[in-house]
């Protein structure tokens, strides 16, 4: 068996995937009233807890500071990266260069 085995898909893990897609979108909808990568942390934050808390694991469930740092951190940095390139393609008058 090799180490990218695919995981399948047991009743189980539906709450966690409703659960964690229902905290981004939360915090997505938050994120209006803060900012863009100040609301996007929210987000992440949010998602990084749920992963961590519902995960029936329990090194993760000890941790779940990191998971709520790091996911603050690559949601609001990517968040950040991808939002202004799409803003910067739709202003731009050249559709190469995009700014």
């Amino acid at each position: 068996m090799g180490l990218l085995q695919a995981r399948k898909l047991t009743a189980s893990s539906w709450p966690l995937l409703l659960l964690s897609g229902l905290s981004v979108s939360i915090g997505w909808g938050i994120r209006g009233q803060f900012g863009h990568e100040y609301g996007a942390a929210l987000a992440g934050a949010l998602a990084g807890m749920v992963i961590a808390l519902l995960s029936g694991r329990e090194d993760w469930q000890q941790r779940v500071h990191n998971f709520a740092f790091f996911g603050t951190v690559g949601i609001a940095f990517g968040g950040g990266m991808s939002y202004t390139k799409t803003v910067a393609y739709a202003r731009s008058s050249d559709p190469v260069r995009g700014f």
